[in-house]
């Protein structure tokens, strides 16, 4: 098991998910193409990481329609669970946020639907894995913010 932690060079780290067996991290960085935001930290001594090249990553998800659609809903109940913790404090924000027209699209998408669009418009596909990156990263940075004031 390993735990993800933002501002891990900050006085007051903050645990914001714990990875099972199978998951992944680092895809925010790779789709953003902008430096990671999160330090995932290893719980026990039996971690097998499996590092995948930037190149390799982008060829998996276009191939790989049933790991895109994975990836998406990872990145999806991780942008849940945040808006989760930031509802706590700030229902208003969270509720206007769960109203945007792509997260309402993104909470609608099924394995079917999600394999025709991969087929049909995979540059649409990017910018739902995007969205979704861009968003988590952005509501870690303000949590942080929040948590750290």
């Amino acid at each position: 098991m390993v735990t993800v932690v933002i501002g891990s060079f900050s006085d007051n780290p903050q645990g914001v998910d714990q990875l099972e067996e199978g998951s992944f991290f680092g895809e925010m960085s790779l789709l953003e193409g902008k430096p990671r935001s999160a330090t995932v930290m290893a719980r026990t001594e039996d971690v097998l990481v499996l590092e995948v090249s930037e190149e390799d990553f982008f060829l998996l998800l276009k191939t790989a329609t049933s790991l895109a659609f994975r990836l998406l809903t990872n990145l999806k109940g991780r942008l849940d669970a945040m808006l989760e913790r930031i509802e706590r404090t700030d229902r208003p924000f969270a509720f206007r946020y769960r109203k945007d027209r792509i997260y309402g699209i993104i909470q609608k998408l099924d394995l079917s639907s999600f394999e025709k669009i991969a087929v049909t418009e995979p540059d649409y596909v990017w910018m739902l894995l995007r969205y979704l990156s861009s968003s988590l990263d952005r509501l870690n940075q303000e949590f942080l913010q929040r948590v750290c004031a």
